[in-house]
Formats: structure tokens, sequence, C-alpha cells
């Protein structure tokens, strides 16, 4: 599985070079700058990255964040603050659990990480799939930046090199499956009459990436069914 740590508006050249840092310690080469306040090049980011340097100067630059997740199959936004817009979201421990049962092996996943000061927009967020965070004692406290990036590289790093059966989640989805079933769920979502503006479909978008392997095949196992009745000839075609 290959992680993308992106790192959005940033401020601070300590930081920056600090995060290429835990990422070089982790295993993690693959860092992505939309939009930062301070050349990645600044002398204090150079300091700070030691022997992460290399993957600082490589880093790329890029102006939107739909650059940075354009070639991933799954993007997680990282906030600890509560979003009304948010239904669901994740731990950074249980991360690794749902993007492997989700995407395998060949999965390409993309972390998100916002500003110093503000953090991600609701914009930001709602361009991503899922949405993490790091639990704390308080709710309206943070950490650090780069200390945020050392503890998710930290926990996807943890046995990234196994792959396949698990007591939690069975079979690991092939590359393609998840998104597969997403495409199918909302052709067969628009087909019983749900509109892509609805509540229930929001609900649904957002439950998705929580979803284990086993229970998308059970889901698709289902919905086999009710097209068969509905269509016996289209069936197969629909849901292989």
């Amino acid at each position: 599985m290959h992680i993308r740590f992106v790192l959005v508006r940033s401020a601070y050249p300590s930081n920056m070079g600090a995060a290429a840092r835990a990422l070089r310690v982790m295993g993690f080469d693959d860092l992505v700058f939309v939009d930062p306040v301070r050349s990645i090049h600044h002398e204090r980011a150079l300091a700070t990255a030691t022997h992460g340097v290399g993957i600082l100067e490589q880093a790329q630059v890029v102006s939107e964040l739909e650059h940075a997740l354009a070639d991933c199959d799954l993007s997680v936004a990282t906030t600890i603050r509560a979003r009304s817009n948010v239904v669901l979201k994740v731990s950074v421990g249980e991360l690794q659990e749902h993007c492997l049962g989700k995407l395998g092996s060949d999965g390409r996943v993309a972390i998100v990480f916002g500003g110093e000061s503000t953090g991600l927009t609701n914009a930001e967020i709602d361009q991503c799939d899922l949405v993490a965070s790091i639990p704390t004692v308080d709710d309206g406290t943070s950490l650090n930046l780069a200390q945020a990036v050392m503890i998710f590289a930290y926990e996807m790093a943890a046995d990234t090199k196994v792959f396949g059966k698990t007591t939690a989640t069975g079979p690991a989805l092939v590359a393609g499956e998840y998104q597969h079933f997403v495409e199918q769920l909302q052709d067969f979502l628009r087909s019983i009459g749900v509109s892509p503006r609805s509540r229930a479909w929001r609900d649904i978008a957002a439950r998705l990436p929580l979803l284990r392997a086993s229970d998308i095949r059970l889901i698709r196992f289902v919905q086999k069914l009710l097209l068969h009745q509905k269509n016996p000839e289209s069936a197969r075609a629909q849901v292989d």
C-alpha cells in the first residue's frame, strides 16, 4: 500500500522539515505540499529535516488539493475539531485496518493535514473520502503539525507488509474493487430513486469508507439478489 502525506497551507518551515524527517524515519517518501505559505527550501526547513532532507527536496508543490489527490484511491482528512459536516470518523489507530481492508497491497492512500492555524476547511474535508483523528484528552487541544504527521506515519507503517486474510476483515479487497463497489452502489441508488442531493445519499456516502471488506462483499451479494429479482438478464452484467 502506497501512502502519500499531504500538507495544506503549511506556514512554519520547521514543521515542513520535521514532517519530512518523520516520514524518513517511518519509511515513507511521498510528501506533497498544497499552497505552502513559506518555501519548502527555507533554510530552517532543510535544517530541521536532517536525514529527511532528500524527501523534502523532492516533495511536490501544487496549488490545489484536488491535484494532490488525483491519482489516489482513498483520501483521508485529518481533524480534531467537531465538524457539522462530518457524520463519522475513525481514530488514527483504526485507519490502517480500513485502508488495508478496502485497497489491499496495491492501493494508494492520501492522508491530508491542514495548516497550523486553521486546519482544513469544510470544503477540503468534503474532497476526502474519510475523516480520521488522533484522540486527545481535551477536544479543544491539538498536536503540533509535525507531531501529528509522525503519529499517522507510525500507525500506517505498522505491519504494512502484511496483507491478505485478517480476522477483522477477511480477505482484503483487490485493487480497484472498492471503487467498483462504490460506482455500482451509486448506480443502484439512482435506479431506485435515491437522489445524489438527498440526505440518504450523503449519509450512505459518509459511511462507505468505514465498511470492512466482508461488509462490502455482503452488500454486493444482497445487491445482486435485488437486481436479479428486478431484471434477471442484467444482474450478472451489473454485479460481477
